[in-house]
């Protein structure tokens, strides 16, 4: 019985040995990001190595997405395994987990089985809680020409896709960074230009609740902002539109600066606002387009 038992040890250890030294992993790789490039023209995705895992799934390292040929996001390493029990039913679900921007991502992804002519799953639902990401690691949401962000991202996001509809819902805790302009923002605002001017403005904390619907239309629910030199809050909607400076705003929110910010706006500034009432912030609404918005008190 021990002899037999120690063939079997020697059987298993030989096997796992082979498996991930023999593991196809060019393969492998290259059947995944076909499958996910198919699914979706826009995204590109490179993966310089996959290997097998323990426990039983695979390890993505050096994961590389991009959007419209523009860097999006990357992970050090990403691992997928399947919840073997739901592989045999309609609906395959996968746990995930990787390190990126400093951070961890975890989460799980549902899916629906299709038929053989579909591409991709008939539906897929992704839940994805997000900790210590450092945004400043994250190109997606830079624009080096006009801004850049920087602070810790904690919070959770979830992408539904029913076809031919997709649906993100995020909510999002930025803390302890700030927003560095590289040009001023708003310059024909007025007070808004006057705050989002050239330089830096930290922030302590913004909570926002957001849903994007088929890539277009993005519903800010509610955003909280406490920064170092105001603080605020916004909600409404923003139509995403080719060229970017056709996309649309439709906003409201309030304005409350604080004592030190009055006194950089100078006295014309603090006069308004003490005229306006700030006790709870000022009310205001932003509309017209990214190139040309429009900026309001209530």
């Amino acid at each position: 019985m021990k002899k037999i038992l120690l063939y079997a040890i020697y059987v298993m250890a030989v096997s796992a040995f082979c498996l991930y030294w023999l593991f196809p992993s060019d393969a492998v790789r290259k059947y995944i990001t076909a499958k996910i490039n198919d699914a979706n023209p826009d995204v590109k995705v490179a993966i310089a190595q996959i290997k097998p895992n323990f426990p039983p799934g695979l390890k993505l390292n050096q994961v590389n997405l991009s959007h419209k040929e523009s860097p999006a996001i990357s992970a050090d390493w990403v691992k997928i395994m399947p919840k073997f029990l739901t592989l045999f039913g309609s609906y395959p679900t996968y746990a995930f987990k990787g390190n990126t921007c400093d951070g961890m991502v975890e989460g799980q992804a549902v899916m629906a089985k299709s038929d053989e002519k579909e591409s991709g799953p008939a539906e897929l639902r992704i839940d994805a809680d997000l900790s210590a990401i450092q945004m400043a690691d994250i190109p997606a949401i830079q624009d080096p020409a006009k801004y850049k962000l920087a602070g810790t991202l904690d919070g959770n996001v979830t992408y539904i896709r029913k076809k031919p509809d997709k649906t993100i819902h995020a909510k999002l805790t930025a803390s302890n960074g700030h927003i560095e302009m590289s040009a001023p923002l708003f310059s024909n605002m007025g007070i808004l230009g006057s705050v989002f001017k050239k330089g830096k403005l930290p922030f302590k904390r913004i909570d926002a609740d957001v849903e994007i619907i088929k890539q277009k239309n993005i519903q800010i629910k509610e955003c909280n902002i406490e920064g170092n030199q105001l603080a605020g809050k916004i909600s409404g909607t923003v139509v995403l539109n080719t060229p970017r400076d056709r996309s649309r705003l439709n906003l409201e929110g309030t304005i409350k600066p604080h004592p030190a910010l009055l006194e950089k706006l100078g006295a014309a500034a603090s006069l308004l606002f003490k005229r306006k009432g700030a006790g709870d912030g000022i009310p205001f609404r932003i509309k017209g387009t990214f190139k040309q918005p429009s900026f309001s008190l209530k």
